[in-house]
This record gives C-alpha cells, sequence and structure tokens, in this order.
C-alpha cells in the first residue's frame, strides 16, 4: 500500500507531467500490478501497456499493437517513442 509520501508524489507528478504519471504508472505494470489500469482513460491505459511491453494486456482487451497505436495519436505516440526506445 502507498504511503501519504508516494501519494504527494504522484500527485505532483500529474499535475507537472501527465506523462511523467503514465510512465511511472507503466513501470508499475511491467512489475505486474495490472491494479494501476483500472481508473484510467482507454488512452492511458493502451500508453501504460505499450510503454511496459504487456502486449498480453492489449490483445485481451481487444487491440492489435496497430490498433493502439493508432489510438495513441500522433502527440502520445511521438512522446512514447521518445521516452521508451532502447
Amino acid at each position: 500500500m502507498a504511503g501519504p509520501g508516494r501519494l504527494a508524489t504522484l500527485e505532483q507528478l500529474m499535475q507537472d507531467d501527465p506523462l511523467d504519471w503514465l510512465d511511472y504508472k507503466a513501470s508499475d505494470l511491467a512489475r505486474g500490478d495490472e491494479a494501476v489500469l483500472d481508473t484510467l482513460s482507454t488512452g492511458e491505459r493502451i500508453y501504460i501497456c505499450l510503454a511496459a511491453n504487456r502486449m498480453d494486456i492489449l490483445s485481451r482487451e481487444g487491440y492489435s499493437v496497430v490498433q493502439a497505436l493508432s489510438r495513441l495519436g500522433p502527440d502520445w505516440l511521438h512522446d512514447l517513442v521518445l521516452r521508451h526506445r532502447c
């Protein structure tokens, strides 16, 4: 369970840059915490699944990789690639 300090940090991330917050959530998902997806919009869920390399979840939700990338739109797709390329 998250303590008060961690909640304050997440709230600050949400205010500063929403994609920083989504990247933080993606790291949780990459460690197996699928609960991070529960309250997010479709676009946020897709971004997080792609960032965490969880194609299994995208597939389970009915998206191919191409459909998911298309759903993100050009701005988020550009940022996803910049933030998560190897």
